[in-house]
């Protein structure tokens, strides 16, 4: 159990580093609750990354409005660092009407993404 702890921990970690080198802040949630809650607005859309309470899993959620937005689940244990890399890159060029362009970059380094529908984790493949 300390163990798996201690990983999630390390997790957290690469996770608020990686983003927040790209430009990425805490969120309200995250610096409230000091939990890995990062976002980032490039002025078209809010996108927002944090981690479940699965180990191993994170959200990425890209919202054009506060009620419109969608979710993913992306389990990525050992791929996290390829996976931030992956959705900085596109950070500043995703939209709302492009991103399902950009999940295909996603899909590509880890094959676990899953649309969350708040029931739901539905799988996402590159289509």
């Amino acid at each position: 159990m300390a163990e798996e702890a201690e990983k999630q921990k390390e997790f957290e970690a690469l996770l608020i580093k990686t983003l927040t080198g790209a430009g990425w802040k805490k969120s309200v949630r995250g610096e409230k609750l000091g939990k890995a809650d990062m976002e980032f607005n490039n002025g078209e859309v809010t996108l927002q990354v944090h981690t479940r309470s699965d180990p191993g899993w994170i959200i990425f959620s890209i919202f054009e409005s506060p009620e419109e937005g969608s979710d993913f689940a992306i389990r990525a244990p050992n791929e996290l660092a390829t996976v931030l890399n992956t959705i900085t890159s596109f950070q500043n060029e995703i939209s709302f009407d492009n991103y399902k362009e950009y999940l295909s970059q996603l899909v590509a380094v880890s094959p676990e993404i899953y649309v969350d529908t708040g029931d739901d984790l539905i799988p996402l493949k590159d289509e």
